[in-house]
């Protein structure tokens, strides 16, 4: 697991382009992946040029006879691993691959073709999805994944499939719309080339839709989907440490692109017309004709563009104005080994610094029974008495008071009007679920939570020796 990057990266079918930010990673913490811009993954043709070495895909066609030893000198100097590559394990994982793998075993099929028909003109053509194409759920074939097409070939023809020819100077990018986009850069992840994200895919279970609703499942949907966990089932996205991480931020690039793509091909439907003229000019502070207009506009609803943060700014003064502004910015460390944190890793292999999505709460909520005993009235606390609060006091079976503190709408709202009768002596027995024990200046008490209920007089079995004392 220590080097599982670096074994992906001499199998990997296709090269990745990105820059990554690789000086976090000095050993004072959990292992980071970082990138910066836009990533893009291409794919080059079945044989390097003349006096280049074989990288990526080339490797399992070119010179075989050393393979191993031409994938371990592949390997980038920026990806030195941390320990030297072992050439045995590179041999069983080729042998794996080699097994089950349908992407390596079709350019086996060139390799082998090449040797026997030298000069002969072919294409490897890895096969795209239509809109409206079935979604396939048992394991891909070779054929099903990847065809060899020979003799005359046009390549209109197979706009949306990734076309890999015998020589070429040119890396082509790969859409992140192919259902191969992952597969090919991540063999270790995906070794029996399993389809990825397609466009058209439909939710289940829409008999009962409201009018208007989206149908057909988002590449945000898809990727929510495989990186939860699933008790059972090894996970790709989850189990693998770096190379996991690796491939959530390439998924997480893969969505942004797509919505990106969204917005720069729907400026009209997204009424950008008014954004783009006199509105903008004006807040910029515009006064001659020729500084007007923008070419692209990204709306307040896409993460982390300009709208967004201003918007989200303005709702943050908003909220100053009624509340007053924050006394307290406080953090929460964590000790990565307490008992509830290492319960929470499902899968095997995972560390706990490969899971940073855990979160534990070690809050104690309370659930707490007693006979009404008074009911204060409602004060304002805080800045600029900004909170309500009502404190309510109970005496358990042993006559031992407690209090609760009510906030908000709930301090307001409670009330024993239709519970209490002046002419009846009976006591009322109250259980509040959900209260957090708090100590402030030395006096222990119960603070109601947003989730806080409240039952009068309730039909349980706990309750009951209340109501014969």
């Amino acid at each position: 697991m220590q080097n599982i990057r670096q074994y992906n990266c001499l199998f990997a079918f296709t090269s990745m382009g990105a820059h990554i930010d690789r000086s976090l990673n000095d050993g004072r913490g959990p292992p980071v992946f970082k990138i910066c811009g836009q990533i893009h993954h291409r794919i080059g043709s079945l044989l390097p040029m003349t006096d280049q070495p074989p990288k990526f895909l080339q490797l399992y066609v070119y010179d075989t006879s050393h393979e191993v030893n031409n994938r371990i000198r592949s390997l980038s100097s920026d990806d030195a691993p941390d320990s030297p590559i072992q050439p045995q394990i590179v041999h069983e994982l080729l042998q794996m691959l080699d097994t089950h793998n349908p992407f390596a075993k079709k350019f086996r099929i060139a390799k082998e073709r090449l040797i026997e028909h030298a000069d002969e003109e072919f294409i490897i053509r890895i096969i795209g999805a239509k809109e409206g194409d079935p979604v396939q759920y048992d394991m891909p074939t070779t054929d099903d994944l990847a065809m060899l097409v020979i003799g005359d070939f046009s390549l209109e023809t197979f706009k949306r499939d990734i076309i890999i020819e015998t020589r070429n100077y040119e890396l082509k990018r790969i859409s992140s719309l192919h259902p191969a986009y992952m597969a090919l850069q991540y063999p270790l992840l995906f070794p029996y080339g399993e389809r990825g994200f397609q466009i058209g895919v439909m939710y289940s279970g829409l008999q009962n839709r409201q009018a208007n609703s989206r149908v057909r499942m988002t590449m945000q949907d898809y990727y929510c989907y495989q990186f939860h966990y699933k008790p059972g089932q090894p996970n790709p996205f989850l189990s693998y440490g770096i190379l996991s991480n690796q491939a959530k931020v390439d998924a997480r690039a893969c969505i942004d692109e797509n919505r990106l793509t969204y917005i720069l091909n729907n400026q009209d439907k997204l009424r950008m017309e008014n954004l783009q003229g006199i509105s903008d000019a004006v807040s910029r502070g515009c006064i001659n004709g020729e500084e007007m207009g923008k070419t692209i506009v990204l709306p307040a609803s896409h993460i982390g563009g300009r709208r967004y943060m201003i918007q989200n700014y303005h709702d943050s003064i908003a909220i100053c104005r009624v509340h007053g502004p924050p006394d307290f910015f406080v953090t929460f460390t964590c000790n990565a080994k307490w008992p509830k944190i290492i319960e929470s890793l499902y899968h095997c292999g995972q560390k706990n610094s490969d899971a940073p999505d855990i979160a534990c709460f070690f809050d104690n909520y309370t659930d707490v029974l007693g006979i009404l005993t008074e009911i204060g009235s409602l004060h304002h606390v805080g800045y600029n008495n900004s909170n309500i609060i009502r404190d309510i006091f109970l005496k358990d079976i042993n006559n031992a008071s407690t209090k609760v503190t009510l906030w908000g709408h709930q301090a307001s709202s409670f009330s024993v009007d239709n519970i209490c009768d002046e002419n009846d002596n009976k006591p009322v027995v109250i259980l509040f679920v959900g209260c957090l024990a708090k100590r402030f200046k030395g006096e222990a008490y119960l603070s109601a939570t947003a989730a806080c209920t409240w039952y009068f007089n309730p039909d349980i079995p706990e309750a009951q020796m209340y109501y014969n004392k």
